[in-house]
């Protein structure tokens, strides 16, 4: 996704909902889709994931990056 089309994305969003990105060990990844979400924040401690939790009971609105499919991985 370019910059443009993360802007014209990003538009059609509340312009005070939080953006998340997926918490993973490491690499690289395009941003496959955008998505709204109900979060929780501060949940997790581990190093390894992300602070924060989906949940559809949560407060606060988030919008969140996807990642990519890695279309040169081994199947």
């Amino acid at each position: 996704m370019t910059v443009e089309g993360l802007i014209t994305e990003l538009s059609k969003f509340p312009r005070n909902a939080l953006v998340l990105l997926q918490g993973y060990e490491g690499g690289l990844s395009e941003i496959g889709i955008l998505k709204t979400a109900k979060v929780n924040l501060n949940q997790n401690r581990e190093e390894w994931n992300g602070p924060h939790e989906e949940d559809p009971n949560g407060p606060h609105q988030a919008i969140l990056l996807l990642r990519a499919c890695n279309h040169i991985s081994e199947k």
